[in-house]
């Protein structure tokens, strides 16, 4: 999102139509591109590509190495695929590969044995903020020059080992080098996703107000419906597209958390979060356009159980690289004694980044602000959404049927 660019000049890269380079599946899957070009322009070209996820051109001539877009990996793999089925031998493969102008492949499989002893002029790793050291050591390896893509504002490396992590895994080698040679970093200040309130958010939260909008209709983008539907008053309030940013605060409902064998979920949270993805498709969007995140597995596994229609219902943490017109965030944490241990789920700020970044044009939070505000930044974030106008308080009289927030109560 707020990408850096080492060793690569800030005016060779900022163009009005390159949008964040993103890539949800980093570590292995990442995808990494062998490119042939000439000279610079040829580099820059092929930059260009990589953040218009389109993947580069062709018939140009020097060496890259760089990491882009999953989709763009798979089909250069097809296009290899299909020619490897003309060849009769390894040897006719390893010819072939060497005729090809651009190699994609992920930061794992850079190992191939087809691409043993190969050398490129320029490795472009995307998403780099997401990689381990080591893992991405690899790529780099076959090539003089590097280029990393990325954003340390948004999740690190996920490293499972306490130890590990402790002793520094979790730090990329992209934070360590714009941490250390912050002269290298070439910053893209211009977004091309959010709208302008839904990026106020987390311009103001996490960074510094040097964000901004490329283009007009990006900053003014608000969501259309398509069908007219009647809505309770407190939905009526929710769906309002003239307010880009809602947060639904359950303080005056029993709509507290539940721990069933050490699983987090919120069935309140999980019913008002099915309500509100049903008046949006009754009111014309789309399925596809909808995204619902949530910092917890079990709480995503209870919004399944809860939301019948065909929405992307996913953690936070799997969600980094995606986006969607509308999300819907059930934050989940509320009890009557409230207090969020900041070493919880929410109390890891990179995370609470990616959650207020997935929306274009409509974002919907639910929580409860009494518990959430003992967490610093969800608390500064509960006060820029007041700013906005944008608070709206449930209470039992917004439901007809008291029995239905029971009923869900149970749901497990």
């Amino acid at each position: 999102m707020f990408s850096s660019l080492q060793r690569t000049r800030r005016r060779d890269l900022e163009s009005p139509k390159s949008p964040w380079i993103e890539n949800p599946e980093a570590q292995g899957h990442a995808t990494v591109f062998l490119a042939k070009f000439s000279g610079r322009a040829g580099l820059m070209s092929f930059i260009s590509a990589v953040s218009e996820n389109q993947g580069p051109g062709s018939g140009r001539q020097a060496s890259v190495v760089g990491q882009c877009t999953a989709n763009a990996s798979r089909k250069f793999k097809l296009a290899l695929l299909n020619g490897a089925m003309k060849m009769d031998s390894t040897r006719e493969i390893k010819l072939k590969l060497d005729q090809i102008k651009v190699v994609a492949v992920t930061c794992l499989g850079i190992t191939n044995p087809l691409l043993t002893n190969k050398r490129f002029d320029v490795c472009i790793m995307d998403e780099a903020g997401q990689i381990t050291l080591p893992v991405s050591l690899g790529p780099l390896m076959f090539a003089s020059k590097f280029v990393l893509v990325g954003d340390h504002y948004q999740l690190p490396p996920l490293v499972q080992s306490p130890e590990a992590k402790e002793n520094g895994m979790a730090v990329s080698l992209f934070c360590r080098l714009s941490e250390a040679h912050p002269q290298a970093i070439a910053t893209l200040h211009s977004q091309y996703r959010m709208c302008a309130a839904i990026m106020e958010l987390s311009n103001s939260l996490i960074y510094g107000n040097r964000l901004r909008c490329g283009a007009s209709e990006i900053e003014n983008a608000k969501l259309k419906y398509t069908c007219k539907a009647s809505a309770s008053s407190w939905l009526e309030q929710v769906l309002n597209p003239n307010r880009p940013v809602i947060f639904i605060n359950t303080d005056l409902l029993p709509a507290y958390e539940t721990n069933d064998r050490k699983a987090v979920n919120n069935p309140i949270e999980a019913y008002i979060i099915a309500e509100v993805t049903k008046a949006l498709l009754l009111r014309g969007i789309r399925g596809e356009d909808i995204g619902i995140i949530t910092p917890y597995n079990s709480q995503a596994k209870l919004i399944q159980e809860a939301v019948s229609a065909p929405v992307e219902i996913h953690t936070i943490d799997k969600y980094q690289g995606r986006d969607k017109d509308c999300i819907l965030v059930s934050f989940v944490r509320s009890s009557q004694n409230p207090g969020i241990s900041t070493s919880s789920l929410l109390g890891d700020w990179h995370r609470i980044n990616v959650a207020l970044t997935r929306a274009k044009k409509k974002l919907i939070m639910v929580g409860s602000c009494r518990s959430l505000s003992k967490v610093p930044l969800l608390k500064l974030l509960i006060e820029k959404v007041e700013e906005q106008s944008g608070m709206y308080i449930v209470s039992n009289k917004d439901f007809n049927n008291k029995c239905e927030l029971k009923r869900c109560s149970n749901i497990r």
